[in-house]
Parts: structure tokens; C-alpha cells; sequence
């Protein structure tokens, strides 16, 4: 099933459940030192200063929350996201912040001016979109000279551990064969190839710690499974006997070796007018 597929995309996102389900595992269990969003915008900062942000695809607001964290209240943000469920929530969250602006919209055609934007984000969603360059160009263009272009993303193929227990998983249902294997379509070893100039990759270490198998369970039932059982994904059943099967073999790698440790890479690559940043985060987001 491809990441831009709507058939993918539009039940991942049509509410928010999946995605927090995903943010909460990341606290609860992630391991490594990127410092998350938090740590990514105050790197930013450190190169230009915001007065306006766009936050692309904006999703459950988690990097709306690290800008007010980091930067304070007098930054003007404007959310956007294409899922009415999405925008709902974000409204919801910054009802009270006359310095916050949600809008429901496509990244490929975008509905502002030139030169509107101190900073453009575009974390974890290029590679759902149809047209990566022509997001990238329109970022671009309503990004001000000497502005910054953040666009975050998986490693081509994030928490290998994860995945190829989904392979096998697929494979023992009869399924070999219908999962997409490389499904990112722009990610860390590719992502800074869509932009205008080169990035610096920075990477650093990240994964999760298991101790039992029913978080690592609930990961996968919050979307990554879907990834493994392509187009047999819409059958409840039939999740539900992978789920299953994923949490058996969590189970035996737990009682072998007493956790489940699953390992990636996070990277932060910034060039300018912008900059480009990549930064390894969500398998399945």
C-alpha cells in the first residue's frame, strides 16, 4: 500500500487516536538523545530567530507545542493540515492563542503569499503527499529569504525490529509478496534530494525499550500494521490475527532476552533559504 495512497492515508488521519497512540509510545518507551521537538526547534532557533511559522500537515499540534514551549507566545503560528479531524483538534488546542491560526488546506497549493514565512515545517508528511517537489516548491515560495525549511522524516527503512517482525507476520498469513518493503517515498538517505540545496546530515541514535509486549501490540495496531498487510488492511479480522501474531513473537524475543529493544536513526540536516531538516522519527506516522 503506498504512504500517498488515500486509501492509507485518509483512515490514519481522519482522527487523531493513531497518531497520539504513537506520540504516547515515543514518551513512554523511546530511547536516545534527539531531544524530540523540543530539541529540534530550539536548534533552529539558534540559526534564525521567528516572528511567523507554517506548520504543515500539523496533525495533533505536537510541534505547535514545542514552539510555544521554546520560542513563548508572541511567534505567529498557522497550523495546517488536509483532515478535518485533525483541524478540529487543533482548533480545540489553541482556542486561546491569538497568536495561533488552523486551516484546513492541500501543502501542494498553498493559499498564502510569497515570502509570508519565517520558518516552514513539513514533519513527518511529505511522503503522503502525491507531489513531494511540488510541496517542497510551494513551502519554498512562501518561505522569506534567508528563512527556515524544516522537514522531518524516517530513516528509508525506520525501526527495522518492528518491521520485520510485520514481514514475517505477513508472510505466515499468506500475504508475502502484498507488503510495499520500502514504502518511504522520501526520507533521511533521500529527503534533502527534493530540496533547492544540498543538506549536512546530522544523525543520532533512537528506538524504543519493550519490557512486555502489549505497548509494542498497540504501536502496531495504531496504523504500522496496515504497511504489512496492504491491501488485505481494511479486513478487521484479519488484523486482529497479525496483531496476534506480532505480540507472540514480541513475547517469545521478551522471554528469551527479557526486553525488546528496537533500534533506529534520527538526523537533523540544515541548509538555507532555508534550511532543510530531516529528522528519523515515526514508522507507520
Amino acid at each position: 500500500m503506498d504512504a500517498a495512497d488515500p486509501k492509507y492515508v485518509l483512515p490514519q488521519y481522519k482522527t487523531d487516536q493513531g497518531l497520539k497512540a504513537r506520540i504516547e509510545t515515543h514518551k513512554r518507551y523511546g530511547i536516545g538523545s534527539s531531544g524530540g521537538f523540543d530539541g529540534m526547534t530550539q536548534m533552529l532557533a539558534e540559526r534564525v530567530a521567528p516572528q511567523t511559522i507554517l506548520d504543515m500537515g500539523a496533525g495533533t499540534g505536537n510541534w505547535y507545542r514545542s514552539i510555544r514551549q521554546v520560542l513563548g507566545p508572541k511567534v505567529y503560528y498557522v497550523g495546517l493540515d488536509q483532515s478535518p479531524g485533525m483541524v478540529e483538534r487543533l482548533m480545540e488546542m489553541t482556542t486561546q492563542d491569538s497568536n495561533a491560526e488552523i486551516r484546513q488546506g492541500d501543502a501542494q497549493s498553498l493559499d498564502f503569499g510569497d515570502n509570508r514565512f519565517d520558518w516552514v515545517g513539513a514533519h513527518y508528511m511529505l511522503y503522503h503527499v502525491p507531489d513531494i517537489g511540488r510541496a517542497v516548491k510551494e513551502a519554498w515560495r512562501v518561505l522569506k529569504p534567508g528563512g527556515l525549511l524544516a522537514a522531518a522524516t524516517n530513516a528509508k527503512k525506520p525501526y527495522q525490529e518492528l518491521w520485520d517482525i510485520g514481514e514475517q507476520v505477513a508472510r505466515e498469513l499468506g500475504l508475502e509478496g502484498d507488503s510495499p518493503g520500502h514504502w518511504m517515498r522520501f526520507h533521511l538517505d533521500n529527503g534533502d534530494t527534493f530540496f533547492p540545496k544540498g543538506a549536512e546530515v546530522v544523525r543520532w541514535d533512537s528506538g524504543f525499550r519493550f519490557r512486555k509486549a502489549e505497548p509494542a501490540v498497540d504501536y502496531m495496531a495504531s496504523g504500522p500494521i496496515s504497511i504489512h498487510l496492504g491491501s488485505q488492511a481494511g479486513r478487521p479480522d484479519l488484523v486482529k490475527r497479525a496483531l496476534n501474531l506480532f505480540g507472540q513473537h514480541v513475547d517469545a524475543i521478551i522471554e528469551d532476552s527479557g526486553v525488546f529493544e528496537v533500534h533506529s536513526q534520527s538526523g537533523v540536516p540544515p541548509t538555507k533559504r532555508g534550511f532543510t531538516t530531516l529528522e528519523m522519527g515515526n514508522y507507520g506516522n
